[in-house]
């Protein structure tokens, strides 16, 4: 038995992709469902919304009765095991977004897990998503279909399971808006098929320099595991105006970036490749290495996990790290992103309130779905964990006097679970995983800095690596704890015991004016906060669900710290210290 997928059009004009699906009835009354969430990227996003015209019939051509059981599930009713079934249907495509599906008239995105449907029994025990599926695109032939997914004939894909189909998404272009290169790596002695694509419009880019660097990262990995986990690898890169996000995938990833990042600073071109750098460590870790509640996978309810510090921030960790060890950026570009992540940690009120293994279990409530109170409640996974991954690499290899790091975590972890990613690893045995491999004691570590929230002194764990971190204060600088909603003077977020907390400002508040002065988006922070900042208190005038207030401003000012990594007298560096950062490729 196999599920036969089509895709039989593109209407550019309402942004719409039809879909038939065929199958035998492996049940009675079976049931369609379409996944809530995509892995890698924690929120319910109710796809089912984007489905319309549902319609099925026999293949004799008789008409179905199809109810609806839920927001995502379709039971058909009187069918019986062994008829063959034909679905059509509907979706809507105009989400722009790594984990969504998009189509105007000169390119798409399909992220299969927003459109195809698997098939369950009526009490739900039972499914097809390890039946083998088929997929054929039957659309217009301007059309140029890249994606990561099996050809088995001209535009015919197949699939072992359904877990691959929806792991694979698949990128429309027209001429004008793609640019396309095939290269190949050497990988175990084997030839690696690789292909980039940029799809978008008015793309300047050195696509040359760019695949030289994507291989820089590709050898990194090989350097790191001793190989790459796949025999192709697709980089999906769509740009755009002023979007971002990337997602991974088995033997791809789809990533999102300005247009401007290609031909421009260098700084915005290393945010590009930071961006690679990190979906392409997903190939290892989540994607080969994850825990076992992320597979087989559940796509409609959330699944929880204490450990996506260590999915995603340990990731962001070796993205930035690989690039340094890959000779991709310099050790003081390195340090500069490094000052950078520590000074806005060290912002975040949250980080006092949260754990880092709490902010994961969270995330299907935190992250996702940020608020004017998420500065002083949360912390992100993202950044404490590459914080996590910096320090713990560096105990592990103190504790062990440098005979082992987080690269011997990795190499075990990959060398384990590689060749099956879906039994993956007991979370709560993260821990003892790690100390048995590296011979540490991480007690006091778990306790402080993961499951508690004990604040980070860098320094001592910076100088083990020959690196120094000192904050110096700057210039007085006017403080108001307030930031405001775009185009607007209402406040958007306020922080915890700021001076605009103690006047009794709340969000939602529009300013007015303060002293004699109307309050502009374009003098408030640069001109008047600075007049008045020896000239306190002062009153603001503003307006509080409609009705006019004012408040006494007492105190604006803060001293605003300056960070700065520096490499220690090399002196103190010895041959495996420096080796932490020394380009391996």
């Amino acid at each position: 038995m196999s599920v036969h997928y089509k895709l039989i059009d593109l209407n550019t004009e309402n942004h719409l992709i039809s879909i038939t699906m065929s199958f035998e009835a492996p049940w009675d009354d079976p049931v369609l469902v379409l996944p809530s969430w995509a892995p890698g990227s924690y929120l319910i996003r109710d796809y089912s919304r984007n489905i319309q015209d549902l319609s099925g019939n026999l293949a004799t051509g008789k008409k179905l009765q199809v109810n609806k059981l839920s927001k995502n599930k379709w039971i058909l009713k009187g069918i019986k095991k062994g008829n063959n079934i034909i679905i059509n249907y509907r979706v809507y495509a105009y989400e722009f977004s790594v984990r969504t599906s998009y189509l105007d008239e000169t390119i798409g995105l399909l992220n299969p897990i927003t459109a195809f449907m698997y098939i369950t029994d009526n009490e739900h025990t039972q499914d097809s998503k390890q039946i083998s599926c088929n997929l054929e695109i039957d659309i217009n032939k301007k059309w140029n279909i890249i994606t990561a997914l099996n050809k088995s004939a001209l535009n015919n894909y197949h699939c072992d399971n359904y877990d691959m189909l929806v792991d694979s998404p698949i990128g429309f272009a027209i001429d004008k808006t793609l640019i396309e290169a095939d290269y190949h790596i050497l990988n175990n002695n084997k030839s690696v098929p690789c292909k980039l694509a940029i799809i978008g419009e008015n793309v300047s880019v050195n696509t040359e320099q760019l695949i030289e660097d994507l291989k820089l990262i590709q050898k990194q990995s090989i350097e790191m595991f001793g190989e790459l986990p796949y025999d192709k690898y697709v980089w999906l890169l769509y740009v755009t105006e002023n979007r971002g996000g990337g997602l991974e995938h088995l033997f791809s990833n789809c990533s999102i970036i300005s247009r401007w990042f290609l031909n421009g600073k260098r700084e915005n071109y290393i945010r590009v490749l930071s961006l690679e750098s990190h979906e392409h460590f997903h190939v290892y870790n989540v994607k080969r290495i994850r825990p076992k509640q992320f597979g087989p996978f559940n796509y409609i309810s959330e699944v929880y996990s204490k450990i996506l510090w260590f999915s995603e921030g340990i990731t962001s960790y070796y993205t930035d790290l690989n690039l340094v060890r890959s000779g991709l950026i310099t050790l003081d570009e390195y340090t500069e992103k490094l000052t950078k992540d520590i000074k806005l940690y060290e912002s975040i009120h949250g980080r006092k309130v949260l754990s880092v293994s709490e902010s994961s279990y969270d995330a299907w409530i935190r992250l996702y779905k940020p608020d004017e109170n998420t500065n002083n409640s949360s912390i992100s996974y993202y950044l404490k964990g590459k914080l996590i991954g910096l320090i713990l690499d560096i105990e592990i290899r103190k504790q062990s006097n440098w005979k082992y790091s987080l690269d011997t975590v990795f190499r075990y972890l990959y060398e384990r679970y590689k060749e099956d990613p879906i039994n993956g690893f007991n979370e709560n045995a993260l821990q003892s995983i790690i100390e048995t491999n590296t011979n540490t004691n991480l007690d006091d570590f778990w306790e402080k800095f993961i499951d508690g929230t004990t604040e980070i002194e860098f320094n001592p764990f910076f100088n083990e690596i020959g690196l120094t971190i000192t904050s110096t204060p700057k210039e007085d600088k006017p403080y108001l704890g307030i930031n405001f909603q775009e185009g607007t003077l209402k406040i958007n977020s306020i922080d915890y015991n700021s001076p605009g907390t103690e006047a009794n400002l709340s969000v939602g508040d529009e300013l007015i004016a303060i002293g004699n002065y109307k309050i502009s988006s374009s003098n408030f922070n640069e001109k008047l906060l600075y007049f008045y900042l020896n000239k306190l208190p002062i009153m603001i005038k503003y307006f509080h669900d409609d009705v006019l207030n004012e408040t006494e401003i007492k105190n604006l000012s803060m001293k605003e710290l300056e960070y700065k990594i520096e490499l220690q007298d090399e002196n103190v560096l010895n041959r495996e210290q420096f080796f932490w950062l020394m380009p391996r490729v």
